[in-house]
């Protein structure tokens, strides 16, 4: 995501391609897509993680971890859209740490978590 806001950056000052990365224009549809499958991929990593069996030894209750999947999913996507919208800052770490639905959705997965211990 950070390589897709700073090509993005680049490309509204006009200077058309990354200084220290071997990005073009071109490139900023498929970074964008990538990226997206990528968090997509990450959820569905997270599902099996939560239906394999180390879960069910680890937590009592692992059907509380279900949720988990659709607030990553939702953050994910939210972040991907802004970014895309250009109303995203160029760290999206920083941007998390002031964003309040960030801190909501954090404390709906450390409930979830909480919950399923």
């Amino acid at each position: 995501m950070k390589r897709f806001i700073e090509l993005r950056l680049l490309l509204e000052s006009e200077r058309g391609a990354a200084a220290r990365r071997d990005y073009r224009a071109e490139d900023l549809v498929m970074l964008g897509m990538w990226g997206t499958a990528s968090g997509c991929a990450s959820v569905v990593v997270l599902a099996l993680y939560i239906n394999s069996e180390d879960v069910v030894r680890l937590y009592r209750h692992p059907a509380f971890l279900w949720p988990v999947c659709l607030a990553v999913l939702f953050w994910l996507c939210r972040v991907w859209v802004l970014a895309n919208r250009d109303d995203l800052p160029y760290d999206p770490i920083v941007f998390a740490v002031k964003d309040w639905r960030s801190y909501v959705i954090g404390a709906c997965v450390a409930a979830a978590f909480f919950l399923a211990l």
